[in-house]
């Protein structure tokens, strides 16, 4: 999500890019740091365990006409959500230990 270029024109669509999964874990990061930022980290964990685990279905993105992302909007259902990461890819970032806690 790019904060420092505005976007005059953008369309929404299901799903998240590959390419923007990036922005989408910045994203993530800035919209819960205050709260798990003890617990999760510092960001550059906290982006490496959100980056891979997005669920691309439970997403609705903004995209602008030059590709650009403005944002994302996550949601859950009974099949799964948009954060859908589990004790492996926690243990991955944070390490086994950790991970239990």
């Amino acid at each position: 999500m790019s904060a420092d270029r505005p976007f005059r024109s953008f369309r929404i669509q299901h799903g998240l890019r590959p390419e923007h999964r990036d922005c989408a874990a910045q994203g993530y990061w800035h919209a819960v740091s205050r709260k798990l930022r003890y617990p999760l980290g510092p960001k550059t964990r906290l982006v490496a365990f959100i980056e891979p685990v997005p669920d691309p279905p439970h997403a609705i993105s903004a995209v602008s006409a030059e590709g650009g992302f403005p944002g994302v909007a996550g949601h859950s259902s009974p099949e799964g959500a948009f954060v859908s990461g589990g004790f492996q890819d926690l243990a991955a970032v944070y390490g086994r230990a950790t991970a239990v806690f």
